[in-house]
């Protein structure tokens, strides 16, 4: 009977330990992906507003102030 509580005990351990290691993993895998979502948001989408809004915001501008 020990020998049996003891075999279920490694069993338990070893199934829990591969669960933990399956919530890293997927833990790990999210913020990877997260993270490569906000390095294409940071060098695609902020540069091109960044260049597209002062030549707009000039050009709006000028037409306010130039007679119609």
């Amino acid at each position: 009977r020990l020998a049996l509580r003891v075999l279920g005990a490694r069993l338990r351990r070893d199934r829990d330990g591969l669960r933990v290691l399956l919530i890293c993993i997927v833990l790990l895998g999210t913020a990877c992906s997260l993270y490569f979502l906000a390095e294409l948001v940071m060098a695609a989408f902020f540069p091109v507003l960044h260049l597209a809004g002062c030549p707009a915001v000039a050009c709006a501008a000028a037409a306010a102030f130039l007679p119609q």
